[in-house]
């Protein structure tokens, strides 16, 4: 899971770390990795945060500016799908965001307004594959943040004509018997 909030958290565009009080245009959070602040390829400043295990995003501080919206960029993926034996590859985990066209599977939504709160991260993980003939892998799990769940992907179809399981985006077929 990333998210990304313009102007940055609690520090401007050009100079290092400041006291705990948001940035022009910005807001404090914790959790994830966190990075320092970059520019966008749209001229706007940025912090991400990177979450590669359950956790928490905490908005801590608010800009007190009535005209500042307080809103996040995010790009939600589901866990892959595992593959079958002696057959399809798993699919890959849905993907929601708000950063624009990028595939198969995505849904591309408005940024996300965010309030001085906690909100639950939950990361999903990838199917296990098959190593057995006429079982088929199994589906990745979902990832789910500020109420958007992006489901994980299909598990692969096995060896003897097995189909590839429905997902994010859906396994593919064993031998015999394509996706």
């Amino acid at each position: 899971l990333f998210t990304a909030q313009r102007f940055g958290f609690g520090k401007g565009p050009s100079g290092p770390a400041g006291p705990a009080v948001p940035a022009p245009g910005g807001f404090t959070a914790s959790g994830g990795t966190k990075s320092d602040a970059y520019q966008g390829a749209d001229g706007e400043w940025y912090i991400s945060h990177v979450f590669t295990s359950p956790a928490q995003f905490a908005v801590t501080a608010l800009n007190p500016a009535p005209t500042v919206p307080s809103s996040i960029d995010y790009l939600v993926v589901g866990g892959g799908g595992g593959g079958g034996c002696r057959g399809g590859a798993g699919g890959a985990g849905a993907l929601r965001s708000t950063i624009g066209a990028q595939g198969g599977g995505q849904s591309v939504a408005s940024k996300a307004p965010v309030s001085v709160n906690t909100y639950s991260v939950t990361i999903g993980g990838s199917g296990a594959g098959s190593t057995t003939n006429c079982v088929n892998g199994s589906n990745g799990t979902d990832s789910v943040f500020y109420g958007i769940t992006s489901t994980g992907g299909g598990g692969g179809g096995s060896h003897r004509g097995k189909q590839g399981n429905s997902g994010g985006s859906g396994g593919g077929g064993g031998s015999f018997n394509p996706g």
